[in-house]
């Protein structure tokens, strides 16, 4: 399964139904199953802006799988859509940057260890 790894709290709030939309510097053609992997970093003044401590995020480990159904540019059509809700303080909408929306988000009963990688890698789940 595809796997992409992300900076707490980013991946706890994908996890926990909050951010449906992941931003990047960069579009993938891939469509399909994806799992979510907290990064052993932390954007502390994030936790702090979404009420987590930061001290008890999971990290290094899968926390959920999802379906990545659409990868999408953004411009002031694109961005309208966000600017008014939640999802905006979730993300970095600057236009030229890409939305990858995000569907079918299930949280794993527990944890799975793994170390992440850059990019879009390869898990190999035992679940």
């Amino acid at each position: 399964m595809r796997c992409l790894s992300l900076t707490q709290p980013w991946a706890s709030l994908i996890a926990n139904g909050v951010k449906r939309i992941e931003t990047r510097s960069w579009g993938t053609a891939y469509r399909g199953a994806l799992a979510i992997h907290a990064a052993k970093s932390i954007d502390r003044e994030a936790c702090r802006n979404f009420g987590y401590d930061f001290t008890s995020l999971p990290r290094g480990c899968v926390l959920c799988t999802c379906q990545l159904v659409e990868c999408f540019q953004f411009n002031s059509e694109t961005v309208a859509e966000f600017i008014e809700t939640r999802e905006f303080e979730c993300g970095d909408f600057e236009f030229g940057r890409w939305g990858w929306r995000l569907r079918e988000v299930k949280s794993l009963p527990v944890p799975v260890p793994a170390i992440g990688h850059l990019g879009l890698w390869e898990w190999t789940v035992e679940v």
